[in-house]
C-alpha cells in the first residue's frame, strides 16, 4: 500500500521530518528537568543537618597534599573528593567552584542512569528513571552528596 506525498514537505530521512524531534523529545526533558533543579538549587547548601564544613574541608586538605583514607578520615567515596581537590587547586578555594563541580557530576550520574536505562527499558522509562534520580538522589540533600 502506498501512502500519498505531503505537498512542500522536505523528507529528511527514513522515517520523515520529524525523527530528530521524536528522539530527542525525552533527553531534552530529562535535560530540562535538570536545568531546572540546577536553577533553583544553586547557592543552596541543603539541610542544616548536613555537616557542610566537613564536606568543604577535605577537598581543601587533599588539594593541600593529605590522603584519603590515611591522613583524612572518610566514610565515602572518594570521586566528589578529588573532583573538588582538583577544581580548589585549578579554580581557587571558593563555595562557587564546589558547588559547580556537584552540578557536573550530578549531570554525568543523570547521563549515565540515562544511558543505562535506555538500554534497558525504552526512551520513556529511561527519562522517568534518570529525573527521578535527580529529583531523590542529585538535588534532595543538596549537591554534596556525591
Amino acid at each position: 500500500m502506498t501512502y500519498p506525498l505531503i505537498p512542500n514537505a522536505s523528507v529528511t530521512g527514513a522515517h520523515g521530518p520529524f525523527n530528530l524531534a521524536v528522539k530527542t523529545r525525552w533527553p531534552a526533558l530529562v535535560l530540562g528537568c535538570f536545568g531546572l533543579f540546577a536553577w533553583m538549587s544553586w547557592g543552596k547548601l541543603g539541610e542544616l543537618i548536613i555537616d557542610i564544613g566537613h564536606e568543604v574541608e577535605t577537598p581543601a586538605r587533599l588539594a593541600a597534599g593529605q590522603l584519603l583514607y590515611r591522613d583524612v578520615e572518610s566514610y565515602y567515596t572518594p570521586l566528589s573528593y578529588y573532583a573538588n581537590a582538583l577544581a580548589i587547586t585549578l579554580f581557587g578555594h571558593r563555595l562557587e567552584v564546589l558547588l559547580t563541580v556537584g552540578i557536573v557530576l550530578a549531570l554525568a550520574v543523570t547521563l549515565l542512569v540515562y544511558q543505562v536505562m535506555t538500554r534497558l527499558t525504552d526512551k520513556r522509562w529511561a527519562a522517568l528513571c534518570a529525573v527521578c534520580v535527580q529529583i531523590y538522589c542529585a538535588f534532595n540533600p543538596g549537591l554534596f552528596n556525591f
